[in-house]
């Protein structure tokens, strides 16, 4: 049996309920413990969450503020068909349509190659960049059940381009939702992160369920996005909402420092110096659960 400690900073968006930005305190915030299990001995681990600090400080990011040309990216590969039977991921990305203001726009498009759901391309354009909330929803509505695998990173590289070329508002961005990991296409996340960078367009991936949690994290990252996981396809609502606040700069960034303890037996988690552990939380904001993942980066001692 052992216990472990560690001290966990994250970079999170915080929007308050009315739709402006308001600075977050640490008893907002709500993390509920979880339970690992060692599949070869059955040891348990039990792990808490306890927030130390919210500093909404100087060091405090935002999207700029002002109108956008936002691409909304969906994922219709075969796994759809069992991760959202109900087809909830296309009604949220109507929710996005209904939050825009007038002067803001998307475009629409899907993945992969289906001939049958009318997908006859990899890349598939439903609509381009309009500001007519009703197309963008019959857009998301046309696109087709689920079918074929999972080309995503070829497809954000297209919507990239399209965005680039296409988007007639200064701020830009891609809003890629998918429910597993890149299979198909010859892109990789680094040409992703790369492209989004020469263009200046963030990524902001949201991942369901079986997502590549890990790459979709760094990407969003390293491109100047931000990263939501749904581990059920009900909470895609929240998480379009909460894009189009950020989108419209109505959300800031806060440092926030967590303190997480680990107890039971361990073993399963010794590892070496710099290995880093991705955690996915639903954490209580004002009443309302969302999406939280992090990255934590210990060294683990079997005691």
């Amino acid at each position: 049996m052992s216990s472990i400690s560690a001290i966990v900073e994250n970079d999170l968006y915080f929007v308050g309920a009315d739709g402006t930005f308001r600075a977050p305190t640490p008893a907002d915030l709500q993390f509920s413990s979880t339970t690992w299990r060692n599949p070869d001995t059955g040891a348990t681990s039990t792990q808490t969450f306890d927030v130390q600090s919210v500093d909404c400080g100087t060091s405090a990011q935002t999207f700029p503020k002002g109108n956008y040309s936002a691409m909304m990216l969906f994922d219709r590969s075969g796994s759809m068909s069992s991760n959202d039977p109900g087809d909830l991921s296309l009604q949220a990305g109507q929710v996005f349509a209904d939050a825009m203001t007038a002067a803001d726009e998307a475009a629409v498009a899907a993945f992969p190659t289906s001939a049958s759901n009318n997908r006859p391309s990899e890349f598939n354009i439903y609509t381009g960049f309009t500001a007519d909330v009703g197309r963008i929803k019959s857009a998301v509505r046309s696109i087709g059940g689920p079918d074929g695998g999972t080309p995503l990173y070829s497809s954000i590289m297209s919507s990239l381009s399209y965005t680039s070329s296409q988007g007639g508002k200064a701020n830009k961005a891609v809003l890629a939702f998918t429910d597993g990991q890149n299979n198909e296409g010859a892109a990789t996340e680094n040409d992703v992160i790369s492209e989004s960078k020469r263009l200046q367009i963030p990524v902001f991936p949201v991942g369901l369920k079986e997502g590549d949690n890990g790459a979709l994290a760094q990407i969003a990252k390293e491109t100047g996005g931000s990263f939501f996981f749904a581990s059920e396809a009900q909470q895609l609502f929240a998480a379009y909402k909460s894009l189009a606040a950020i989108l419209s700069g109505n959300a800031s960034t806060c440092k926030v420092t967590v303190k997480t303890d680990l107890s039971g037996d361990a073993a399963q988690f010794v590892q070496g110096t710099g290995r880093t552990w991705t955690f996915t939380r639903a954490v209580r904001i004002d009443g309302t659960l969302v999406p939280f993942t992090f990255k934590q980066a210990f060294d683990v001692v079997n005691r």
